[in-house]
């Protein structure tokens, strides 16, 4: 793939959330929550995604709504604190809609220091949410 994220040069393998394509190499490392699979197509895949896949294609692909009221709760804590949760809820509206919302947070300690600054590098402090409407 490509390294560098330069304006005007794309990846060789595309890398596709919910079949929306992540245009930066950066996307490799995204937290992604709520995975049903991930699809792992060799290339060139460029009849099906376009130029961006000369070298194959990553897919995320996310778990649909179930059909019922459902929610759940996840945690894990790793080493340098790392301390994730993630909450996620659904519920159907009327026969044909079904909505769905999940919210992240996702923490860890620096594992490396900054010796100009005197500051921990690699922390993570992240919120993130999702809003899902099925129809």
């Amino acid at each position: 793939g490509q390294q560098d994220p330069v304006p005007g040069f794309e990846a060789g393998i595309g890398i596709y959330l919910d079949d929306v394509y992540l245009n930066r190499p950066q996307a490799a490392v995204l937290d992604i929550y709520d995975v049903e699979r991930i699809e792992v197509l060799r290339g060139p895949q460029g009849t099906l995604y376009g130029r961006n896949t000369i070298g194959g294609a990553i897919k995320y692909v996310t778990k649909k709504l179930p059909d019922d009221f459902a929610a759940s709760v996840r945690g894990a804590y790793g080493s340098y604190n790392q301390a994730d949760g993630i909450v996620s809820l659904s519920a159907p509206i009327g026969d044909m809609v079904r909505i769905g919302v999940s919210g992240a947070r996702l923490t860890r300690d620096g594992f490396g220091k900054n010796l100009f600054l005197g500051i921990d590098n690699y922390n993570k402090n992240i919120w993130a949410g999702r809003g899902t409407v099925e129809f």
